[in-house]
Parts: C-alpha cells; structure tokens; sequence
C-alpha cells in the first residue's frame, strides 16, 4: 500500500505458490488498476490489471474439482470514504491468476466480486465464521436519509448481512444473527 499526497492509494502485490512439487516458486506480480475498471463487480482481472487491496483473510473453497480462493480485503480508497472487498481468485489452465468469478449471488444476480464503501472515519467489520461457514459483514446504511447514494455517508448500522458457501456460490444471506 502506498498512499498519495490526494489521499488515494496504490496497492503492489505478488503471488507465490510452486506450479508443481519439486519445481521453483512461481511469483507473479499485481498491478493495481482499480482506477480503470468501470464496473468492478463485474469485471474478471488479470495480474495486469488487478483491483488493488490489502488482503487480510483467505478462504479456500473445492467445488466439482475446481479450487477457488477467497479473499477479503481493505481498499484505503481516498481522503473521504474506505472500501471492504471480496474478490475470487481462481487459476487458468496456465497457473495465471484470474480475479472474479460469477460466484457472489446478491438478490438472484450473480456478481464477480462486491465492493462495499463507506465512511473514512468509521470501521466496517467483513469476516469469515469458520464455525457457521459464513462471511459475515456489518449492514452500511447512510447516516442520514437524505445521504442515500452517497457512500461518503454510509456507516454500520448495528445489523449483520453475510454469504454462506452452498453449491460452489457464496450466497447472500440478510439480517444474520
């Protein structure tokens, strides 16, 4: 993470796994580009152009012999509001890394990844339960309602949404107790 003088943020990163046993680690660099991307929720990244976070938690799921990673993440987006992040990093058939997979279903529409942005001054909470199997998160909501659609003014509200992993789909589940 390296911040700028406007108060925005770049992020640098590298994979590193060994392609198969006995052969050297394999690293591939991450190029941020989250500025370029116009509908990151339904974008599928490359390493080239890779939206930019600080990955605090990886979770990883098998369904039908398909390996998928799940990370979430923290986006220190600019002076005014921080964004959480759960993307899907999968690899192709030639160990490149693929960012965003049509696998988070929001209200019956499948979305590659979601991005949640809020308030710079305030604390989003996005983890995963490994006892209920859930990624659970804080419910943003505005502060006021003459503030909707403006995600500078969006706060927790004290109430709890999540996705639970059923059938290869991350599933989203309102009002978790």
């Amino acid at each position: 993470n390296i911040p700028a003088a406007d108060g925005t943020h770049t992020y640098y990163g590298f994979i590193q796994f060994p392609p198969k046993k006995d052969n050297p680690c394999h690293v591939i660099r991450l190029y941020d580009r989250s500025q370029d991307i116009d509908t990151p929720e339904a974008a599928v990244l490359s390493a080239e152009k890779w939206w930019g976070a600080l990955y605090y938690e990886i979770i990883m799921n098998k369904y039908k012999g398909i390996r998928m990673y799940t990370l979430i993440g923290l986006d220190l987006n600019d002076r005014y509001s921080n964004k959480k992040v759960i993307d899907i990093l999968t690899f192709d058939d030639n160990n490149a890394p693929v960012f965003g997979q049509p696998v988070l279903q929001v209200d019956g529409k499948m979305k590659n990844r979601v991005i949640f942005e809020f308030a710079e001054d305030v604390v989003m909470t996005v983890r995963y339960h490994a006892d209920s199997k859930m990624i659970v998160f804080d419910h943003l909501s505005p502060i006021e309602p003459a503030l909707r659609n403006n995600p500078r003014f969006y706060a927790p509200d004290s109430s709890y949404d999540g996705f639970r992993f059923r059938k290869g789909i991350w599933v989203y589940v309102p009002d978790v107790d």
